[in-house]
């Protein structure tokens, strides 16, 4: 404090433009301070980091004995045993391309039954415990990693919501509906084959039966020519006959009234004579 004091003084003694320099000075120097030390420390990790590089997803029991381990793997293998491995936390951010995420419970998320008797997403609305665990559905998942440069395949236990189900199977169920999609244009090409094959079929039956029905209708309409000729020619026939039996006839009726004229007037001129 009695230096603070001192500084003060002197910088009170000062003009205004000096102080303000000397100011400007002491911050230049306490910032360069600052780089060296961060320079110093530049090739230093963090814990986290430590454990980002060491981490193991899936540790055997057969791995080498604690002793023999650098102290970040065993840094690494302490943090590991804390955790709980029997239902993990997913990650479904990028469920369009097939990538996953997953990770083991912490003790906190094991006392609060998250990831057990709720939805394990790690985004998801419903992972409250207040969810209803009735619509909760438990999945195997087959979890294949790359780790320290090899690829490991580990089954892991999953609980999900019916919504963040679909998410995981959505790269399945967009195959599923390829292959559909597939099949019903394959089935509507066959159908319109048939179609086709069936409708030429048709048309050559109908052309078929269109030709003999044609000759049939040429053949009732002779038919019918020749019905209507012979009973033409037979009506003909009935009225020359007609006609030359009532010629004779009429003559006799004509002859008949001739004969009853003059026989009235015979009958009148005699009655006049003698009346």
């Amino acid at each position: 404090m009695e230096v603070n004091k001192e500084q003060y003084e002197y910088l009170k003694k000062l003009e205004v433009v000096e102080r303000h320099k000397k100011l400007i000075e002491n911050y230049l120097n306490q910032k360069n301070k600052k780089k060296l030390d961060n320079e110093k420390y530049k090739d230093f990790k963090t814990d986290y980091q430590i454990l980002k590089e060491n981490h193991q997803f899936l540790r055997d029991d057969n791995d080498e004995s604690i002793d023999q381990l650098t102290w970040e793997e065993k840094l690494a293998k302490t943090y590991y045993d804390r955790l709980y491995k029997e239902y993990a936390i997913i990650d479904l951010s990028r469920y369009k391309s097939g990538e996953i995420g997953l990770r083991w419970r912490i003790e906190s998320e094991v006392i609060s039954g998250r990831g057990q008797f709720t939805c394990s997403n790690k985004k998801c609305e419903s992972s409250s415990v207040n969810s209803k665990s009735n619509e909760l559905k438990s999945f195997e998942v087959p979890f294949s990693y790359s780790e320290s440069n090899e690829n490991k395949i580990a089954l892991v236990k999953v609980v999900l919501c019916p919504l963040c189900s679909k998410l995981l199977n959505y790269s399945n169920i967009k195959k599923k509906k390829k292959e559909l999609k597939k099949f019903l244009k394959e089935e509507k090409i066959k159908n319109k084959k048939r179609k086709k094959d069936n409708s030429e079929d048709d048309h050559d039956s109908d052309s078929d039966s269109s030709c003999s029905s044609s000759e049939n209708d040429d053949n009732s309409k002779n038919e019918r020519k020749k019905k209507s000729k012979k009973k033409r020619k037979s009506i003909q026939n009935k009225e020359r006959n007609n006609i030359e039996d009532e010629a004779p006839k009429k003559e006799k009726e004509q002859e008949q009234e001739k004969e009853e004229k003059e026989k009235n007037q015979y009958e009148d001129f005699f009655n006049d004579m003698f009346l």
